[in-house]
């Protein structure tokens, strides 16, 4: 994260690149999980969304086409 006033919490300017990072979002199908998605994929991250059901993960991938080779859709329960 790029913050170039570090004695000023309240920075607004601050940028994160995600470039070349790959980052898994459990519970991707969640309200939460789907706007960290949207933020990884819009800083440039190859995001792996994660959760149980395995239409909502394909109905989130689809809904961002533009990012469709930067999303990857896993089933899986993190409890087991």
């Amino acid at each position: 994260m790029n913050n170039s006033d570090n004695t000023n919490p309240d920075n607004t300017n601050r940028s994160l690149s995600m470039k070349g990072k790959t980052a898994l979002v459990t519970g991707a199908a969640g309200g939460l999980g789907q706007n960290f998605t949207q933020c990884l994929l819009e800083a440039g991250a190859t995001v792996i969304v994660s959760g149980r059901r395995r239409e909502a993960l394909e109905s989130l991938s689809a809904s961002f086409p533009e990012y469709a080779s930067h999303i990857h859709v896993v089933t899986m329960d993190v409890t087991d």
